[in-house]
């Protein structure tokens, strides 16, 4: 931002970190969204990467981001699964 004050530059800053957040906000939801309602199928990272336009590297890379560094998508569903199963 040419021109702007120290102020405005901070603002703007934080404008675009909050943003991209609700972004990737907007893309977990999806993911989860699609589990939710696929699991009970044979549900894969390559099919939920087709339907939500994401690759699979980023699908997997929110998951991990989210809950923990050894979830991946294949791990995340059957957790799912595991939880409808047992009730919890």
């Amino acid at each position: 931002m040419r021109g702007a004050t120290p102020q405005q530059y901070r603002e703007k800053m934080l404008l675009n970190r909050t943003q991209a957040q609700g972004l990737i906000n907007d893309q977990l939801s999806e993911i989860q969204v699609y589990v939710m309602e696929n699991f009970r199928s044979s549900v894969t990272c390559d099919a939920c990467a087709q339907k939500l336009f994401l690759t699979k590297s980023i699908i997997n890379r929110l998951l991990s981001e989210k809950y923990g560094p050894d979830i991946t998508f294949h791990k995340y569903v059957n957790r799912i699964r595991l939880q409808f199963a047992t009730g919890y």
